[in-house]
């Protein structure tokens, strides 16, 4: 899946069946690692300016059903520039369910949820020049 808001701001979420370094596959072929093809997938990265996001939760993302291998070839890889609009972004392996495949939850610790709203107990009304201490804020806010 690409999300891209315009030609420089990038989210590319997906199974890429490669890894980015020999410790994210354990078990696959007596421990044997295709260097060349974590190569090409760290080239693609680099050609591409994707940058992996923090992973929280499992380590791996797909594991053989009988055990004996895992990796982690699911991730979410985003610009620079993303990362700007959600900074603090994480991705949460959750477990895994149905699929040999974790899923994969995005999330951004910076929440903005625009202007607080204003809030007033009733008891502040009834206070003897409540209508004053409002008035002058509203006047000093708008001008």
């Amino acid at each position: 899946m690409l999300a891209s808001v315009n030609n420089s701001i990038k989210c590319v979420i997906g199974d890429f069946n490669s890894v980015r370094v020999a410790s994210e596959r354990k078990g696959i072929r007596n421990g044997l690692v295709n260097n060349r093809d974590i190569a090409r997938f760290r080239e693609f990265l680099e050609r591409c300016d994707l940058k992996d996001i923090p992973a929280v939760g499992r380590k791996y993302t797909r594991y053989r059903p009988n055990g004996t291998a895992r990796n982690r070839l699911d991730r979410v890889l985003v610009s620079d520039e993303w990362l700007t609009h959600w900074p603090g972004a994480k991705q949460y392996v959750l477990s895994r369910q149905v699929s040999d495949h974790c899923a994969i939850v995005v999330k951004s610790s910076i929440l903005d949820g625009g202007p607080k709203p204003f809030r007033s107990l009733d008891v502040w009304q009834q206070s003897e020049g409540f209508n004053d201490v409002v008035r002058n804020a509203w006047e000093t806010s708008t001008s």
